[in-house]
C-alpha cells in the first residue's frame, strides 16, 4: 500500500460509495445480507435482537463497518442498525471482493484482517449479552445460513447427491459419484442457502436471479420468458432439498421465507419454484400460480412450474408470522390431502 494513503482510500478505488438519510435502515435484523458497509462519515445505531430487549444498542461511526459478521459467516443479521445521521459509506459485495483479493490481495488480506477482530470483538460481546436467552423459539434450533465458504458449498452439494441420488435413486445428470455432489453451472451465479440442527446440514435451497446469468433452459420451462419483469427482475429458486428425518417440520418453510426475504430486498418482482403435484394446493395457498405446463424434472420427476409474485404476496411469507402463516397452510393442505385419500 502507498505510504500516503490509507487502505480506505485504496479500497474506495474499488467499490462504490452510497448515500443514507437519517432514520434509514441498513441492516434490519434476522435477515440475510450479500454485502457490507465501512462508513466513512455520519454515525448510526446497531439494536441487537434480543428476547425481552436488554441487549444494549451499540454505536457506530466513522471507520466502523456494518455487517461484516454476516458477511463474513453467512449468518442472518443479529441487529438492526438505523442511520442517526446522513450517512455515507462504501459498500462491499461478493463480486468485488473477489476483484480485491486477485488485484490487489495486500489489501484483501488487510480488510479480512481488521474485520476478522472487529468480528470477535462483536461476537463475545453478544455471549454475553445474550447468555441464558433463547434465540429461537422453535426447539429443534434451526439455523439458516448463506453459503459463504466453500465447505458449506460442498455441504449444500454433499446434500443434494444423498437425496437424489442416494435415496431417491434418481440418475442426475450433473452428479458426481466420485465425490458424492452435484453441482451444476447455476452454481456459477447463484446464491446458496443451507439449513442446520446441531452443526449438521439437514437442507438447502439455491436462488438465482436472471439478470446475473442466463438460466438456460429453465427460462423457458418457467414460462419466465413471457414476463414483463423478464430478465432484471425475476429470480427462480432450484435445488430445493430437505433430508428425510426434517421433512414435514418448518426447515423448508423457513429457506422458503429466507428467499423471499432477499427478493423483495433486491426488488425482484417475481420469484419462480417448481412443486411436485402433491404440494399445488399448499403453493396456491402461498400465492403460487402455475406458470407454464407440467415437465419432467431429471431429479424431482413430475413437477408444476410456479411463480409468485413479491409484490402481492411477498410479505405474508416474510418474518416470524410469515412462518406461521406458512405453517398453517402447510397443515391444512395436509389434511385435506388426507381427506382425499392421497
Amino acid at each position: 500500500m502507498s505510504a500516503d494513503r490509507s487502505p480506505l482510500q485504496d479500497l474506495s478505488r474499488f467499490v462504490a460509495q452510497v448515500t443514507f438519510g437519517q432514520g434509514d435502515i441498513l441492516r434490519q435484523s434476522g435477515m440475510h445480507y450479500r454485502d457490507m458497509y465501512i462508513v466513512l462519515d455520519g454515525t448510526a445505531n446497531a439494536k441487537p435482537d434480543v428476547a425481552g430487549g436488554e441487549g444494549q444498542d451499540r454505536q457506530i461511526s466513522a471507520n466502523d463497518p456494518i455487517g461484516e459478521i454476516c458477511f463474513l459467516q453467512g449468518t442472518a443479521a443479529n441487529a438492526t442498525v438505523t442511520a442517526t445521521t446522513d450517512l455515507q459509506a462504501i459498500r462491499i459485495d461478493d463480486r468485488q471482493m473477489a476483484t480485491i483479493s486477485e488485484q490487489r490481495p495486500d489489501l484483501a488480506a488487510w480488510l479480512l484482517q481488521t474485520l476478522a477482530a472487529t468480528a470477535a470483538e462483536r461476537l463475545s460481546q453478544n455471549l454475553s449479552v445474550l447468555e441464558g436467552t433463547q434465540l429461537i423459539e422453535d426447539p429443534s434450533a434451526i439455523e439458516i445460513l448463506l453459503c459463504r465458504t466453500e465447505d458449506l458449498l460442498q455441504q449444500a452439494k454433499r446434500l443434494r447427491y444423498e437425496v437424489y441420488c442416494e435415496e431417491l435413486g434418481r440418475k442426475s445428470p450433473n452428479a458426481d459419484h466420485r465425490n458424492r455432489v452435484i453441482s451444476d453451472a447455476l452454481d456459477r451465479t447463484g446464491v446458496c442457502f443451507v439449513a442446520q440442527k446441531a452443526g449438521e446440514t439437514i437442507a438447502t435451497l439455491r436462488v438465482n436471479y436472471a439478470g446475473d446469468g442466463p438460466l438456460n433452459e429453465l427460462e423457458p420451462i418457467y414460462g419466465m420468458t413471457r414476463s414483463p419483469f423478464f430478465p432484471d427482475l425475476c429470480g427462480i429458486c432450484t435445488k430445493f432439498i430437505v433430508d428425510r428425518s426434517n421433512r414435514g417440520g418448518p426447515t423448508a418453510m423457513m429457506l422458503i421465507a429466507q428467499a423471499v426475504q432477499m427478493g423483495m430486498r433486491d426488488e425482484m418482482k417475481e420469484c419462480y419454484i417448481d412443486c411436485i403435484p402433491d404440494l399445488l394446493d399448499y403453493y396456491t395457498a402461498l400465492g403460487f400460480e402455475q406458470s407454464a405446463p407440467e415437465f419432467l424434472h431429471p431429479e424431482n420427476g413430475l413437477s408444476i412450474p410456479m411463480r409468485l409474485n413479491l409484490e402481492q404476496h411477498g410479505a405474508q411469507m416474510s418474518g416470524r408470522e410469515g412462518l406461521r402463516h406458512m405453517v398453517r397452510l402447510f397443515l391444512k393442505s395436509r389434511a385435506k390431502q388426507r381427506k382425499q385419500g392421497k
